[in-house]
């Protein structure tokens, strides 16, 4: 039986987490910056960034800039032979006229369903005759980063030993910076921002603002899912803002949380996806 294209794409997510058993970071910890379209010029979303980032990691691919075939010849291109599209996935939105029974003139209502299709897309490493264009990584600025903290109105309380997000208060509580450590990819003050991003992801669910499940305890489904998008959104922030993201040290714990839930409902990931996006926004 053929798998659909949320079971295929959900078989790979959880590939990648399985993979990664708490020494290794999952692909949107070790990247940085979002995929986007080489002609275009528009970053990718959703679980396509995910699927994106996974490839390029896993092939080791230098740049973040893909396009399909066509769009690589547009740009004067060439795809080398025997090279391996990256599947990504498209939605659309069809409308389709229904014969309405409860009118006495027959009139049509429309139906909206959504259509799910691969597309094909190749990275610049892979292509002849485009010029591959060296980009320095901006410092990070962190006056802009705290500048994005406050324009998004949250409270944060730095006090304690613990990063945490309260929905009865609506309130973030970080710990002071000076108990971050840097890693490979980041310093210790970039470290805590990451974090803070994290529990930002979990303030957008809050009822006045996205209004998604907060009331969870850990090993509950609904708790994991929540996690699940806080992790990616705050991936998805970090790549905005050009930070890189951290591992938690309950990375492992998590993770098999996230893959018992992907192995339960193959559109898991695609709702996470799609719900850290908006929280990202």
């Amino acid at each position: 039986m053929t798998r659909s294209i949320y079971e295929e794409t959900t078989a790979r997510i959880i590939d990648a987490m399985e993979a990664s058993d708490g020494s290794v970071e999952t692909p949107w910890i070790r990247s940085t910056g979002r995929p986007v379209n080489a002609l275009t010029e528009n970053p990718y979303h959703g679980v396509n960034v995910v699927l994106l980032w996974l490839i390029a990691d896993v092939a080791g691919y230098s740049t973040g800039e893909w396009a399909t075939y066509k769009q690589w010849q547009q740009l004067g291109g060439q795809v080398r032979k025997n090279q391996k599209a990256a599947r990504i996935v498209i939605f659309k939105m069809v409308r389709k006229s229904k014969a309405d029974d409860d009118t006495e003139d027959g009139s049509e209502d429309e139906d909206v369903w959504p259509m799910v299709r691969y597309a094909f897309v190749f990275n610049r490493d892979q292509v002849d005759g485009v010029e591959k264009v060296v980009s320095e990584t901006p410092p990070v600025m962190l006056d802009e980063l705290e500048r994005f903290v406050k324009n998004t109105g949250a409270t944060v309380e730095v006090r304690g030993g613990r990063a945490a997000y309260s929905s009865s208060l609506d309130l973030i509580v970080m710990p002071e910076r000076e108990l971050f450590t840097g890693t490979t990819t980041s310093d210790s003050t970039t470290s805590w921002y990451a974090v803070l991003l994290h529990e930002l992801s979990h303030w957008t669910g809050h009822t006045s603002r996205l209004n998604r499940n907060l009331v969870n305890r850990f090993g509950d489904e609904d708790y994991a899912v929540e996690e699940l998008i806080a992790e990616l959104g705050s991936a998805f922030l970090c790549a905005d803002l050009g930070i890189s993201s951290v591992v938690r040290k309950d990375h492992v714990d998590y993770l098999k949380n996230w893959i018992k839930v992907l192995k339960n409902d193959s559109r898991a990931f695609f709702k996470a996806a799609s719900a850290a996006e908006k929280a990202a926004q």
